[in-house]
């Protein structure tokens, strides 16, 4: 625009130049007209006077007049016109100068009346004429003026409106967007990424601001995964640090407790199950005498199990509402991880997690771990337990052998000389109460002796079989050759239930009604049945032999006495009485002192199913 007037002004400025100088020459002619006509009047009025100066005076004029007609700045600015009236009107008074007044003035007769009122006509108009050529000069040069001004103010005009469009321009591409820009940055150095600059176009900013929104974009996703990720790392740190701490309650609890597996396992794995969102979990134990699986413990159920041994330990059932949808039938897959030590294999640890979902390897690390512990604490309890065991069938060995030694050795010294006692009576003649005092000292030393000869039997047999269903299917075994028939045999009691003086007193109560059976019964079918039912140890014996004569026990049976007092030692009940349908059913009803149970289950039998 700045070239634009400049042009416009130079070219303006160039078809002016000139003007001034030819304005002039046209005033100067206009002016020279008046000296003309001033002379002529001088020489009309004074002609006597100097007519020989004047008329040099006039020719000066007239030479004057043509001279300055032909000025070169006048025919330059005629030649120079666009103006076609301008270049008309001085032609016209070059015409009117050249044929008309010019020949007029120097004719012979220019003094007459007359002929100077023609002269005086001709100078007017020629004046007049003149005076038009000013005119149009000045106008010509007013009108060029006034379009250089108009040229002028027009570009200042565009110039005002270009600045002004270029301003708004320049806020709309360049201002906002920096600002928008800066805003990006602030927002930026504080981590927040989610603002976008929303520059369009194809500038430069444009293409900075879409590529700021694609590096915050970046950026953005780039914080969000570490985010994720430090929160995942902290998430895995706080497991670590809860697995460890559980770790270690875990051997706490679990050597804390020693066997007593609901107290010391039951709330670590409910702590396990927490942190790892996983559930129920089930313990099943091995046994020597069960051949499968036994389970143990549980972490999740409505229901107190039948193998629960402490009825005031409620760690192991639900305390929320009681879920009704089977796990079965909620497409959980369950998790089966060895319990082992060494190379003994103790049991299984069973646990259930949604399907779908896949459990770490951390995760299946502290499983695996937290049954290592498990496994590591049944086995030092089992050896404990078998430690105790052998420790006191070892006592017991010494004790029969010095039973063997010593009382078995006296009674049958005793015997012998109640032999000889009773040959000596035959030869003399005694009385009759005598015979009955010896025939009763013969019969208890008898029934002594036996009953020691069945405590040495129990002892050799708890020391030649640990287990206690075996030691029970060695006495079966035995009384079913003495009886010679089968006796039907049915175990279900939980591993490591009983104490080893229990299972002697449980052992010789039964072969005490085993004996009695094989001696007064003449049964045909017998069944023994050991189980364990709301916290309580069932012994039930069956036959169907001829049953208690009157339905009634005898009081001073010896053996009986002996079954009635061990039941007693045992804390529990026993019971001996006809079967409806022919024979003797003998059931004894104990807790075990592992197992705690509330007085009210204690109170009542339970008589088994």
């Amino acid at each position: 625009m700045a070239m634009i007037s400049i042009l416009a002004s130079f070219t303006v400025a160039e078809r002016t130049r000139g003007d001034a100088a030819a304005l002039n020459i046209a005033g100067s002619l206009r002016m020279q007209t008046y000296r003309i006509l001033n002379t002529l009047h001088e020489l009309r009025f004074d002609l006597e006077k100097d007519s020989v100066s004047l008329n040099a005076k006039l020719s000066h004029a007239l030479d004057d007049f043509t001279d300055r007609l032909k000025q070169p700045d006048l025919i330059r600015a005629m030649k120079k016109a666009t103006d076609q009236q301008l270049v008309a009107q001085h032609q016209k008074i070059e015409h009117l100068w050249v044929h008309q007044v010019m020949p007029s003035l120097r004719a012979e007769n220019r003094w007459d009346a007359s002929h100077f009122y023609d002269q005086e006509k001709t100078l007017e108009a020629l004046f007049i004429e003149i005076d038009s050529l000013v005119s149009i000069l000045e106008n010509n040069t007013e009108n060029k003026i006034r379009l250089l001004l108009f040229i002028q103010f027009t570009c200042l005009a565009f110039a005002i409106v270009i600045i002004l469009v270029s301003v708004e321009d320049l806020r709309k591409k360049i201002a906002q967007p920096l600002k928008r820009l800066m805003l990006l940055v602030r927002e930026a150095s504080q981590h927040n990424f989610s603002i976008r600059s929303e520059l369009k176009g194809e500038d430069e900013l444009s293409a900075l601001g879409q590529t700021f929104d694609d590096m915050a974009t970046q950026l953005s996703a780039s914080y969000a995964n570490l985010e994720a990720r430090v929160k995942q790392k902290t998430l895995e740190l706080e497991r670590s640090h809860a697995a460890l701490q559980l770790l270690h309650d875990a051997s706490h609890h679990l050597y804390e407790h020693g066997g007593d597996l609901c107290r010391g396992a039951v709330p670590v794995l409910k702590a396990v199950e927490k942190l790892l969102d996983i559930g129920p979990t089930n313990l099943y134990l091995a046994s020597d005498e069960m051949p499968h699986l036994t389970p143990v413990m549980t972490t999740q159920v409505i229901t107190r199990p039948a193998y629960c041994k402490d009825y005031s330990c409620n760690a192991c059932l639900k305390t929320d509402t009681p879920d009704p949808i089977p796990v079965s039938e909620k497409t959980k897959i369950k998790l089966t991880l060895p319990i082992s030590a060494g190379n003994q294999q103790l049991g299984t640890l069973e646990t259930h997690y949604p399907q779908g979902r896949v459990l770490s390897d951390r995760a299946i690390r502290l499983l695996e771990t937290l049954t290592d512990q498990i496994g590591t604490a049944v086995y030092l309890h089992n050896k404990s337990s078998e430690r105790q065991q052998l420790s006191l069938l070892e006592e017991r060995t010494v004790i029969a052998r010095e039973l063997h030694d010593s009382l078995a050795q006296s009674l049958s010294y005793l015997k012998m000389q109640v032999s000889r006692l009773q040959k000596v009576q035959q030869k003399e003649t005694v009385s009759a109460t005598q015979e009955t005092i010896i025939a009763e000292i013969r019969t208890g030393l008898n029934n002594a002796y036996a009953q020691l000869r069945e405590l040495l039997t129990t002892f050799r047999l708890q020391l030649n079989q640990p287990s206690l269903k075996e030691a029970i299917q060695q006495t079966i075994d035995e009384f079913s050759k003495r009886m010679q028939l089968s006796i039907q045999f049915d175990y279900s009691l939980p591993p490591s239930l009983l104490s080893p003086n229990e299972e002697v007193h449980l052992l010789q109560i039964m072969r005490e009604a085993l004996s009695n059976i094989h001696k007064h019964a003449q049964a045909t079918a017998i069944a023994v049945e050991l189980s364990f039912v709301r916290a309580s140890v069932h012994l039930l014996i069956q036959d169907n032999g001829v049953g208690l004569k009157d339905g009634k026990v005898p009081e001073n049976h010896y053996g009986l006495i002996i079954m009635r007092d061990r039941s007693m030692t045992l804390g529990g009940h026993l019971s001996i009485e006809n079967r409806p349908e022919g024979g003797v059913q003998l059931h004894l009803n104990f807790s075990p002192v592992s197992v705690k149970t509330p007085s009210s289950i204690m109170l009542t039998p339970i008589q088994p199913s």
